[in-house]
């Protein structure tokens, strides 16, 4: 027998929108504000984008993004997501379609400054959930949560509304559980929509959780979504985070290892693996010959524009206000030439902005050396980074992207 789903849905907290201001609140929002940080360019480190924010910064960005009624999805990523990234194509295509993704883990944020902007901190998701019911409340925005052991996620919630009084919670629902492809979506759905909730909370585990908020991120009647793993296992006290002391040193999994070393020895051997073998090859790769650009590979300029691209030299960037800059700069196209032939390295934040101008068109790198062909193919960047093998085929493929120049899904 399948155990039976939790649900609730409290009819208060129930508030129409109209068309017309739903169309208003999926609008994408502008760059400049406090919190808005969808057009920021992020860093790139283990082929991965993570954006350079602090966990106050995140916490603003959601709650503009609920209050305005606006879709989304937050990626609260660490090494294991990273490892899985490089295996599993559509996880990684879930990060660099994110709008949001945080460093939910201190490797990445120790080893940041090896390749480009070092991140601020921390922001894990277990800071993140509880944190964002205070600034729900002081924002009027209310919460769903969907997933966790039944009783666990309405417990969580209920917890939260009792530490922050007039916190808004619209509900909660904890499927039976299945695969995501065995799952009734459209059950679930329709117990979000009638909850009409500002930000939803997605606790079914990784990667299951990103790929059911990818699944029906278009959906506009969804608003934005966090995968939160554990987060609401820790408020509800069904299991302990370490001690302050041992979080802030950042052996936060040693302790999780201690408590449960059959479930995550395996998953925690793969991820230390997985460090290892990256940071060696690209420590090889960093001192191999630069090789020479082969002289196919560098179209010229007035071909490109001829085809309707846009040609463009990759500058030197060094912080993200200079990539954002950069990012800017660029007009729609049927396709961006990049020329990286003077390059002979892209730090993480270079990475970062060939990503966020794959997000706009196809992209194709013009000119790239040896060295640089072997740093995009070990972060698996050809999956959204063209590297054309001469000019003919560049061209073909420029000739053939269409007006609009977008990627294929």
């Amino acid at each position: 027998m399948e155990p039976p789903t939790v649900s609730n849905r409290p009819d208060a907290l129930r508030t129409a929108v109209s068309g017309e201001a739903r169309e208003q609140a999926v609008a994408p929002p502008t760059q400049g504000g406090e919190g808005r940080r969808s057009s920021r360019v992020p860093v790139v480190l283990f082929g991965i984008p993570i954006h350079v924010v602090t966990l106050d910064e995140a916490l603003d960005w959601i709650a503009e993004r609920g209050a305005g009624k606006q879709p989304g999805q937050v990626v609260t990523s660490n090494l294991d997501f990273a490892r899985l990234a490089r295996l599993d194509p559509e996880m990684h295509r879930i990060h660099v379609e994110a709008d949001l993704v945080v460093a939910d883990g201190m490797p990445l944020v120790w080893l940041s400054g090896l390749f480009g902007p070092r991140l601020p901190m921390r922001v894990a998701g277990s800071d993140l959930v509880p944190r964002l019911g205070d600034v729900a409340r002081a924002r009027g925005v209310s919460l769903y949560a969907l997933g966790a052991a039944p009783g666990v996620a309405q417990k969580a919630l209920e917890i939260l509304r009792d530490r922050y009084p007039g916190l808004r919670v619209a509900g909660w629902d904890s499927p039976p559980p299945a695969p995501l492809e065995e799952m009734r979506h459209e059950e679930i759905l329709g117990r979000i929509v009638d909850a009409r909730p500002d930000v939803l909370l997605v606790a079914l585990g990784c990667p299951k959780q990103e790929k059911w908020i990818r699944r029906h991120r278009e959906d506009p009647r969804l608003p934005v979504s966090i995968g939160v793993g554990g987060s609401l296992d820790f408020i509800a006290g069904v299991q302990v985070r370490a001690p302050k002391a041992i979080q802030s040193v950042g052996l936060e999994w040693l302790w999780r290892l201690a408590l449960q070393p059959r479930r995550l020895f395996g998953r925690y051997a793969g991820d230390f693996l997985f460090l290892v073998t990256m940071l060696l090859r690209l420590f090889w790769i960093r001192r191999s010959p630069l090789g020479r650009v082969r002289p196919e590979r560098r179209p010229e300029r007035r071909s490109v524009e001829s085809l309707g691209g846009a040609w463009i030299e990759l500058p030197p960037l060094r912080t993200p206000a200079e990539a954002d800059e950069f990012l800017g700069r660029q007009a729609a196209a049927a396709g961006f030439v990049v020329d990286v032939s003077g390059r002979s390295w892209l730090n993480s934040l270079e990475l970062g902005a060939l990503l966020g101008l794959s997000r706009r068109g196809r992209v194709f790198l013009a000119g790239a050396p040896a060295r640089l062909v072997r740093l995009i193919r070990l972060h698996r960047l050809d999956r959204f980074l063209r590297l054309p093998e001469s000019s003919e085929a560049l061209g073909a493929e420029l000739g053939g992207a269409g007006p609009s120049g977008k990627q294929p899904s």
